[in-house]
């Protein structure tokens, strides 16, 4: 390890330190059968109140939330995306997983690609991904200013409630955590990501979707060298928020295979 290397890993590991318990919160079984969840931009854990109920209790879930939202409103999504990694992949890792996959959508799809490849460099852990509704090529998303009419938008993207806008403290709140994560994003995520990798990749797109599409997704398979496989489920962006039980009905065997493959997949 270089002198550089090592200072970068005292960095990380003081912001670790600093908040330890607050990224992931946990529900499901107590198991080494690990199932990460990170949302889309400007959601919280909450998108994923009820999959502990449709999942039922042999998966250990670790729900990811960042800063900005929810109870970490009066927090900001400010630290670079390698400083999010590390740190999900550390936390991750203090639960010594037998397997190990990582659920992400929209911004949560780039995010969860970082943390897996932080995975295979530092710990050689290579875990399953299940990529949603995200390109891995550059976008700059700031420029589309969503938020100009952030009901509307809300609603082309398949917002099942999106009259809950209509109330000024709420679209204020979700306004600022929007903005924030679509600048978040435009800064961190500027060309496309590591690769390849030997994770096996199941990508996800919604049929409606007007962001992103069935060409987009594809491009994930150039960078893993693992398995790949790309499915359209119905909806538009934000289908997950609608479709959850089709969603969890596609994730089961994903979840059960690497439970019979452990030995195999999963260091």
């Amino acid at each position: 390890m270089n002198t550089e290397t090592a200072l970068n890993d005292c960095r990380l590991e003081s912001l670790m330190a600093q908040n330890p318990c607050r990224l992931i919160r946990f529900s499901g079984a107590d198991s080494r059968d690990v199932l990460a969840c990170i949302p889309h931009a400007g959601a919280g854990v909450s998108v994923f109140n009820d999959w502990s109920c449709l999942l039922g209790d042999w998966v250990k879930l670790a729900f990811v939330q960042l800063p900005g939202r929810e109870d970490r409103l009066q927090e900001s999504l400010t630290q670079p995306l390698e400083h999010i990694a590390w740190q999900l992949a550390e936390a991750l890792m203090a639960l010594a997983p037998r397997t190990l996959a990582i659920f992400g959508h929209s911004m949560g799809a780039s995010l969860a690609w970082a943390v897996a490849g932080m995975l295979w460099k530092r710990h050689g852990v290579c875990a399953t991904l299940i990529l949603s509704a995200q390109s891995p090529q550059p976008r700059r998303l700031g420029a589309l200013n969503p938020t100009a009419d952030l009901r509307g938008w809300f609603a082309r993207m398949g917002e099942p409630y999106p009259e809950a806008l209509d109330h000024p403290e709420v679209r204020a709140l979700f306004c600022l955590t929007f903005e924030h994560d679509l600048a978040w994003m435009d800064r961190e995520l500027p060309q496309t990501p590591d690769g390849p990798y030997p994770f096996d990749v199941h990508c996800l797109y919604g049929s409606d979707d007007g962001l992103v599409g069935r060409d987009a997704m594809a491009q994930w398979a150039t960078l893993t060298t693992g398995s790949f496989a790309l499915t359209e489920i119905h909806g538009g962006h934000l289908y997950p928020l609608s479709a959850q039980q089709h969603i969890i009905d596609y994730l089961k065997p994903i979840i059960a295979t690497r439970k019979r493959h452990a030995d195999t997949l999963c260091p």
